[in-house]
C-alpha cells in the first residue's frame, strides 16, 4: 500500500515542525480499509458494517442498522529499527432506519477513540538543555451522525414507487478532538484541536427475480472543511490536512433465499446472500500542498456473507520529495464474520501490504517483508433480535 500522509507525517517527527495530530484527520483506522487502499474506498464503502469506515465519509453509517463496536492495534516501524509506533483505535455506532451516530470507544491503550504512542522523546528547558523526558502521545475523538432521509421516510410511511425504493441518499458529518502530548520545553501545555469533516453517498439498486441483486454507489467526502490548524507554543500554526475523495462503487449480489426457501433445515441457514462481488474506483485528492493524490481500484469477494477476499492497487502524483512517485503493488485482505443473518456478528479482518514502514519511504528497495495489520468487531442488530424470538 502506498505511503498515506499518515505515515509520511510520522516519518518527518523531528525533522520539521511538530506534525502531530494531523494524521488523524485523514488515516482510517480499519483493516477492511488498508486492504481497500487506505481511506479511499471507505468513501463509498455501505456494506462492510464497521463504524471504522465512517472515519471517510461520516455518511457511511445512515446505510447500516443496529449496534456495532470496532476495534483495532497496529504497530509501524520508524527510522529507527529499534522504535516502533504504536496505533490504537476503537468506535462504537449505533443507526437505524436511515439515522446513525458514532462515538469513541475505549481502545487497547485504555484511552476513548484514537491513540498514537511515538515513543520517549527529550523535554528541553529554556536554554535548550535537556530536562527529562515524556511518553510522546496524539490522541483524537470522532463523534458523527449520518441521515438518510429516503430511509426515514419509507419508514413512516410504506411506498409502493418501485424507483424511489430503489434509491438512497445519505449525508453525514464529523467532528474530530485532537490533542496532542508534545511537550517541547518543560512545563509546556498539551495542545488541543479539532477538526469537521463531511460526506455524502447516493445508491441505486435493482433486484432481478430475487436473485440477482445489482447496485451502484457514489460518494464524497470533504475532511477539514473549516482549514483547521493546530498551533504550538512558539506561536506556529500547522495546518491539519484537507483532502478531498470521490468513489464509485459496483456491487452484484446472488442471493440465497430463493434457493433456501424449502429446504427442512432453511431455518438454521445463517446467510442471506450466497456470493457477492464488488468494484470500487476512487480518488483522494490532497486540497493543501504538502500531500500527493491518490487513485485507486480494488474489489471485493464475499461468499456466504462469511469469508471475505479484498484486494486494491493504488498510484500517486508525488507532490513531495519524500515519497516514490509511483504504484506501491497489491494490497490485499482477507476477512471472516461468524454470524446469524444481519442480526448478529462477530468478524476478523487481515491485511498485508507490501508497504513495510517508514524506513522504506526514504529508499527505493522494495521492503524486506510485507506490512501486516487487523481489526475486530461486534454487530447486534437490536430490532431484529427481538422478532426472532417473538
Amino acid at each position: 500500500m502506498k505511503p498515506s500522509r499518515c505515515l509520511l507525517f510520522l516519518l518527518l517527527l523531528g525533522l520539521l515542525l511538530p506534525v502531530h495530530g494531523r494524521f488523524f484527520i485523514s488515516s482510517d483506522p480499519s483493516g477492511i480499509s488498508h486492504a481497500y487502499s487506505r481511506n479511499t474506498f471507505g468513501t463509498v464503502d455501505i456494506w462492510n458494517k464497521t463504524p471504522f469506515t465512517a472515519y471517510s465519509n461520516p455518511a457511511v453509517m445512515a446505510f447500516h442498522n443496529g449496534f456495532s463496536w470496532a476495534k483495532s492495534k497496529d504497530t509501524w516501524e520508524t527510522l529507527d529499527s529499534d522504535s516502533k509506533v504504536s496505533f490504537n483505535a476503537s468506535m462504537l455506532s449505533y443507526a437505524q432506519n436511515g439515522l446513525a451516530i458514532y462515538i469513541p470507544a475505549p481502545n487497547s491503550k485504555g484511552q476513548f477513540g484514537i491513540t498514537m504512542d511515538l515513543g520517549d522523546k527529550e523535554i528541553t528547558d529554556s536554554s535548550g538543555q535537556t530536562a527529562g523526558s515524556y511518553k510522546a502521545k496524539d490522541k483524537a475523538q470522532a463523534y458523527g451522525m449520518a441521515i438518510n432521509p429516503l430511509e426515514l421516510y419509507r419508514m413512516f410511511k410504506a411506498y409502493d414507487n418501485q424507483i424511489l425504493n430503489s434509491i438512497d441518499l445519505a449525508l453525514g458529518t464529523q467532528l474530530n478532538l485532537i490533542e496532542v502530548n508534545y511537550p517541547f520545553e518543560a512545563g509546556t501545555k498539551d495542545i488541543k484541536g479539532n477538526s469537521v469533516n463531511i460526506g455524502a453517498i447516493g445508491s441505486v439498486n435493482h433486484t432481478f427475480g430475487k436473485i440477482l441483486k445489482l447496485e451502484g454507489v457514489c460518494g464524497y467526502s470533504h475532511l477539514n472543511v473549516g482549514k483547521s490548524e493546530l498551533k504550538y507554543p512558539d506561536n506556529n500554526a500547522v495546518p491539519l490536512d484537507r483532502w478531498q475523495s470521490v468513489g464509485f462503487a459496483f456491487s452484484g449480489t446472488l442471493k440465497a433465499e430463493k434457493f433456501t426457501k424449502n429446504l427442512p433445515f432453511k431455518h438454521i441457514i445463517w446467510f442471506d446472500d450466497a456470493l457477492a462481488l464488488r468494484y470500487f474506483s476512487a480518488q483522494m485528492k490532497a486540497l493543501d500542498s504538502q500531500n500527493p493524490d491518490y487513485d485507486s481500484y480494488g474489489y471485493e469477494i464475499w461468499l456466504f456473507d462469511t469469508f471475505f477476499l479484498r484486494g486494491s492497487h493504488t498510484y500517486y502524483e508525488d507532490t513531495n520529495e519524500f515519497i516514490h512517485p509511483s504504484g506501491l503493488g497489491l494490497n490485499y485482505g482477507v476477512g471472516i464474520k461468524l454470524h446469524y443473518k444481519n442480526i448478529l456478528a462477530f468478524y476478523y479482518n487481515n491485511w498485508t501490504s507490501p508497504f513495510r514502514g517508514f524506513s522504506w519511504v526514504w529508499g527505493s528497495e522494495p521492503p524486506e517483508k510485507p506490512y501486516k495489520s487487523d481489526d475486530m468487531g461486534i454487530n447486534i442488530d437490536f430490532m431484529e433480535l427481538i422478532k426472532l424470538f417473538r
